[in-house]
């Protein structure tokens, strides 16, 4: 089918620049001697964590226990639940997954790591864990080594957890308002978390696992000597933040949110048919690297800026735009944050050379439990 045919609001995915942006962190991190573990978030497609897998990741890492149910049904068989589960139901949940496939998780309280060995515990299951450690986000994890110290002699006592190792989410570095203030701040993150897997070493713990991830970090964090692993999620598609804070390019971007003009009310004004349950309303900080403001970039038309959204309008300011679209016409949108647009919509439209080659269908959207 021509992608012409296609009815928007619609995901578009340029399956080369799919597989390029797979291969490519790939290598890097196969560079940095780490494991590759991608974070499901941002695509919630089976079919593209295989392809990751494919490409030489030693699995993936999920925010939901129903995310790790959807990846476990297609084949996926190591899954670190990067989220602390505090809930017995939804920690019963992560036992039944565990009698077949490799499960880890995420730990920062006593509470939490009482709760899931008491689980499995009656389940008679071993499960691995990782004390997840605040490197400067400030939202979850232990922030200081003699909590995780702490966290790690309660873990020790329970037959039915096996302390693996520490893991952190450096998500604070995308505020960093310059290239080498991000670069920093990676490598600081990094460097927190591998002194606190040193303390614990030292008390005798057996650390194998150091896991960081965010993509925007790659570059500069997986440089630091005594991390194992790292679980970047948006490199798989990029967008508009990637781009802004110089992490890709505009040609880097996989995918966009097809929309159709539908109005043009006044001069130097259109309307889009895609609001905020197409592309989710989000504006980013003022970038670093190009000029940019709105609520995501229209590819065709340089300059455009989509100054507002409702629901399923898309207000589009032309005045320093490059031309005029005609009521009907058809452009693409590059979210500003992607894994958010991925979740308003069911299904992928993947493409080469103008026709839609496949559709998948995104089994994980509005998986939250």
């Amino acid at each position: 089918m021509k992608t012409c045919a296609v009815e928007s609001p619609a995901l578009l995915l340029r399956r080369t620049v799919l597989q390029s942006n797979i291969e490519r962190m790939a290598v890097l991190i196969a560079s940095r001697n780490l494991l590759l573990r991608p974070h499901m978030k941002t695509h919630k497609t089976p079919e593209i964590a295989q392809l990751q897998i494919a490409s030489g990741a030693c699995g993936i890492a999920v925010a939901k226990v129903s995310e790790a149910e959807v990846m476990a049904l297609a084949g996926i068989e190591d899954i670190c639940v990067a989220t602390e589960v505090v809930v017995p139901s939804k920690l019963q949940r992560l036992a039944t997954l565990a009698r077949d496939i490799r499960v880890s998780l995420v730990v920062d309280s006593d509470v939490g790591v009482t709760a899931a060995a008491d689980v499995f515990r009656k389940a008679g299951i071993t499960l691995p864990v990782l004390i997840e450690i605040d490197t400067g986000q400030h939202r979850c994890g232990v922030q200081d080594v003699s909590k995780a110290r702490s966290l790690a002699r309660l873990i020790k006592m329970q037959p039915s957890l096996s302390l693996v190792g520490v893991l952190t989410h450096e998500g604070h570095v995308y505020q960093c308002r310059t290239r080498a203030d991000l670069e920093g701040a990676s490598i600081r993150a990094a460097e927190t978390l591998v002194s606190v897997a040193d303390a614990l070493r030292a008390d005798g713990h057996d650390i194998r696992t150091v896991s960081a991830g965010s993509a925007i970090s790659a570059f500069a964090g997986t440089t630091v000597p005594g991390l194992t692993e790292f679980r970047p999620g948006t490199y798989v598609f990029n967008d508009v933040r990637q781009v802004s804070l110089d992490a890709c390019s505009i040609d880097d971007c996989a995918l966009s949110v097809l929309a159709t003009v539908m109005s043009a009310p006044r001069a130097g004004v259109v309307v889009l048919d895609a609001g905020s349950k197409s592309i989710f309303a989000e504006q980013i900080p003022p970038p670093f690297s190009f000029d940019y403001a709105g609520y995501g970039l229209i590819k065709e038309y340089t300059g455009a800026r989509i100054m507002s959204l409702s629901e399923e309008h898309a207000v589009v300011d032309l005045t320093q735009a490059t031309g005029i679209p005609n009521i009907g016409e058809r452009v693409e949108i590059i979210p500003n944050h992607v894994c958010t647009a991925v979740n308003l919509h069911e299904e992928i439209h993947v493409i080469e050379s103008g026709e839609v080659v496949d559709t998948w269908r995104i089994a994980a959207r509005g998986k939250v439990t």
